[in-house]
């Protein structure tokens, strides 16, 4: 069977090097992976080590004529439909009296002809962003935009008496964030390059480019400076913009939610800065360029200046990037400033914390005592959250074409406090064999994080005792106070059962979540027709890896206990919500090969298929919560994962996921053509095969030959290692084309 690759969405993480000093030193050892000058035949060679952020997309026509020469292709546009809509695409395109007449009378000029060429080539062979030393700032900005930062956002309700539209608070927030500190309106140096064959094109269509834009400034109001300028011997077109010119109206627009001192200062802040776009051909690239000025071109490509693929970030990738086998298809990087711009931070935590203080304060409806108590508990929890924030780092990668699809190795320096990666991961041998869809991981064992969250539990019981039943009529105040009594002894039996019983018993740190379909039948519910094929049902099940099984069945007991204590509890005081006959159901246990399931079937007014039932499963080092006691089992038993193609389940990882899109594909067909038979023919049909002919058969015929093609992805895979210092991703995404 032909494969052939396709560029996966994600041209994931890409790209690393090593420093200048380091490069000395390696070559003296062998092998040697130096990134000398010139040495890629991309922007690689050129990109600044002062970028904070660097995407390059690579190859991209080349993938595209991979995916237009497939079969796959090829029996997409076969498809009665797709061809149909293809026709009477082309009959619009082609329509001399149609709406695109006039783009093909212009594209019949020579110079239009050369514009469209250029614009292919633009997008055919390399495409780079790069963001310089002041993007952080901006994204800083960003994230006060969407919301994310916590601190002026609550600042922002706070001035405005605390009754605001949450836009309005967003708007307030990004306003006095900036007057607060200017620079974070300040204009990034950002570039996005092109990479082109004909250099005299790209400057033909400059010069027609000036015509235009002159024309269109005689013509317009706006107070803009347009003009060739040379910058080491290219001519850029060079748009520049002064905040000054902007007609600023002398009094705040009514609305405005800002006081008057913010928009005076928004006013002279906005009036300060500069805008310089230029646009120009350099070095067999198209170049955009925005920043406050063109000083970013001015340095393009100097001899002097340190390459990115040269500091520390690339050196792993290095040998990625030089390998002569594969095809680099993608490369990207992101710094540390920039990830910690758009990561919540323990300052972030204490600027909230201040904030909600300061709100707190200014409120007239909370006495002094619990305004006291609230300040004091908003600076503890702050604290106690910082510990568990993870420390952004630079994050840098590369994808590879394979023979298969994509292969993309992403290393990220953040400091993870939470991840595990020092032993194997030995749930990958307890998702079932080879699973839809399935996630393991191991985290760090912290006692600690429980107890910070049953301190938290507890403080808020403590609240809600204190103040928020004086706040009840008298009527509801005796409801909630004998909830409390009941709830209170529970709580403090889970607490006890956790801690003695279940941590211990998780100590392992392993954790999943399985997908899988492997039951079926052609009625999961009575009252839905009956299909004429087995229907695939979704299995889900979270898995934990179990240090002490004993302990484990301890905690269930306790649990099981607790909960039947809380149903005879509540029959006590509210007869109507919990019938005095009701009982808990008892789980029907039965034993498998490695371990002991126990289900509690589904309510029998639910009418729901046998197969459908909650099922926990305990085996000596595995536990499983499923949706279906057939998942359970397949879980406890020892099985590979069978479609596995990353690393090896016998050394050390952190976490691994895997995607079998096939599989997902062939469990929804069969309710796609149940789907269809139902409504096409009605729900009487469901039940038998569609007719050779008939309009749904037609129709299966059609949607079937689309999921064939779909499953030329063969699915994505990944496992996560510690390698020194950095976390390494390792990533294979495969595509299969169809057979002739």
């Amino acid at each position: 069977m032909k494969t052939f690759p396709v560029h996966f969405c994600s041209r994931l993480l890409p790209a690393f090097g090593r420093s200048a000093a380091l490069a000395a030193g390696l070559m003296l050892a062998a092998p040697t992976f130096a990134a000398d000058d010139e040495d890629y035949g991309n922007s690689l060679d050129w990109a600044p080590a002062s970028a904070s952020v660097y995407t390059s997309s690579l190859r991209i026509k080349e993938q595209i004529d991979v995916i237009a020469e497939s079969n796959a292709w090829k029996k997409l546009i076969e498809i009665p439909s797709v061809a149909m809509g293809w026709q009477m695409a082309q009959m619009q395109i082609n329509n001399p009296d149609g709406p695109a007449a006039m783009f093909w009378q212009l594209m019949e000029l020579p110079e239009n002809q050369q514009l469209a060429k250029l614009l292919g080539e633009m997008f055919s062979e390399e495409v780079v962003f790069i963001a310089g030393e002041d993007f952080p700032k901006f994204m800083e900005l960003l994230s006060i935009v969407q919301g994310s930062r916590l601190a002026p956002m609550i600042e922002a309700i706070n001035a405005g008496g605390g009754h605001i539209d949450p836009n309005e608070a967003r708007v307030r927030a990004v306003a006095d964030a900036i007057a607060e500190d200017p620079e974070l309106l300040a204009i990034p140096d950002m570039l996005m390059a092109f990479k082109v064959k004909d250099n005299a094109a790209g400057e033909t269509q400059l010069k027609r480019l000036e015509v235009v834009v002159k024309m269109a400034l005689k013509n317009s109001e706006a107070e803009v400076e347009f003009k060739r300028e040379t910058i080491n011997d290219v001519e850029y077109l060079v748009l520049n913009l002064d905040g000054s010119s902007i007609p600023w109206p002398e009094e705040k627009p009514a609305g405005l939610q800002i006081d008057e001192e913010t928009y005076d200062s928004l006013k002279e802040i906005i009036s300060d800065k500069k805008v310089a776009v230029a646009l120009g051909v350099w070095n067999g690239y198209v170049v955009l360029s925005i920043g406050e000025s063109t000083e970013q071109l001015a340095t393009l490509g100097d001899e002097d200046n340190d390459l990115l693929v040269e500091t520390d970030s690339f050196e792993p990738l290095l040998p990625h990037l030089e390998e002569e086998e594969g095809d680099l298809v993608g490369v990207q990087y992101i710094s540390e400033g920039v990830m910690k711009a758009q990561m919540l931070s323990a300052a972030d935590l204490d600027d909230a914390a201040e904030e909600l203080g300061t709100l707190l304060e200014a409120s007239d409806d909370i006495d002094d005592e619990l305004k006291g108590e609230l300040s004091e508990d908003i600076v503890e929890l702050a604290d106690d959250l910082k510990p568990y924030l993870p420390k952004p780092g630079d994050v840098a990668g590369c994808t590879l074409k394979t023979e298969e699809g994509f292969e993309t190795f992403t290393y990220n320096w953040a400091e993870n406090t939470r991840l595990d990666g020092s032993l194997p991961l030995e749930l990958t041998n307890h998702v079932g064999g080879n699973p839809v869809f399935a996630f393991v991981g191991r985290g760090v064992n912290d006692p600690e994080a429980y107890a910070l969250l049953a301190k938290w539990v507890g403080k808020g019981i403590e609240y809600f005792e204190g103040y928020g039943l004086a706040e009840m009529d008298e009527e509801d105040r005796a409801q909630a106070e004998k909830v409390l009594e009941v709830v209170k002894p529970l709580l403090v039996k889970i607490d006890e059962a956790t801690r003695e019983h279940l941590i211990p018993a998780l100590e392992d740190g392993q954790g999943g979540f399985v997908l899988d379909a492997d039951i079926t039948s052609k009625k999961w519910q009575g009252e839905m027709p009956e299909s004429f094929v087995e229907l695939p049902m979704a299995e889900v099940a979270l898995v934990f890896g179990v240090s002490d099984a004993d302990e484990l069945k301890e905690a269930g007991k306790a649990y099981w206990s607790i909960a039947q204590e809380a149903v005879e509890a509540f029959k006590e005081f509210d007869e109507s919500e919990v019938p005095e006959d009701f009982e808990l159901p008892e789980p029907e246990e039965t034993e498998a090969s490695d371990g002991s399931i126990f289900t509690w079937a589904a309510p029998s007014e639910a009418k729901l298929d046998d197969q459908i039932a909650l099922a926990i499963g305990v085996g000596e080092h595995v536990a499983t919560i499923s949706s279906s006691p057939e998942l359970a089992e397949r879980i406890l038993t020892e099985t590979p994962w069978k479609s596995f193609p990353v690393g090896s389940a016998d050394e050390p990882r952190a976490v691994v996921v895997g995607f079998d899109f096939p599989a997902l594909i062939d469990a929804i067909t069969p309710w796609v053509d149940y789907g269809i038979r139902s409504s096409v023919e009605g729900e009487e049909a469901a039940g038998s095969e569609p007719e050779e002919g008939s309009q749904s058969g037609e129709i299966i015929s059609q949607v079937h030959t689309g999921l064939e093609v779909l499953k030329c992805f063969r699915g994505v895979w990944s496992e996560t290692v510690k390698e020194d210092d950095a976390w390494m991703t390792h990533t294979i995404s495969n595509f299969e084309d169809l057979e002739d």
